[in-house]
């Protein structure tokens, strides 16, 4: 019996909670490129400067946690770092965005689509590896 109750305590106190925060810097020194793409294997993709890639925080609200969910995703971000780390994060039109499936409310709902609508479109520079 003992057994029993050690186990189900120990299943009650692993479950903790279903939300993380989403750690993401942008701007800085870290950053190297960062492209605004509609697919992810898309050849053509916004180059984001380096002042676009410090408004991306102030469009996304950091500090919240994120919650899993699956959505349809509209636009990728493929962010590389200067020590060749890539992340690619996933943005919806409902103002999630996030890593993952992991995500988290923008205050700006249509800043990744007025940037997309907006900029000249290139050739992308990151390699996809996904």
């Amino acid at each position: 019996m003992k057994i029993v109750v050690v186990i189900l305590l120990c299943l009650c106190f692993s479950c903790g909670t279903s939300s993380k925060a989403v750690r993401v810097t942008f701007g800085g020194q870290k950053i190297e490129r960062a492209e605004l793409k509609q697919g992810l294997n898309d050849s053509l993709c916004v180059n984001l400067s380096p002042g676009q890639i410090g408004q991306i925080s102030e469009a996304v609200d950091f500090k919240q946690h994120s919650e899993p969910y699956k959505t349809i995703v509209n636009y990728w971000l493929v962010v590389k770092e200067y020590n060749d780390s890539v992340h690619y994060y996933k943005i919806t039109n409902a103002g999630l965005f996030g890593e993952h499936d992991w995500y988290i409310r923008m205050r700006k709902k249509d800043f990744f689509e007025n940037l997309w609508k907006k900029e000249p479109k290139v050739a992308r520079n990151i390699p996809i590896t996904y």
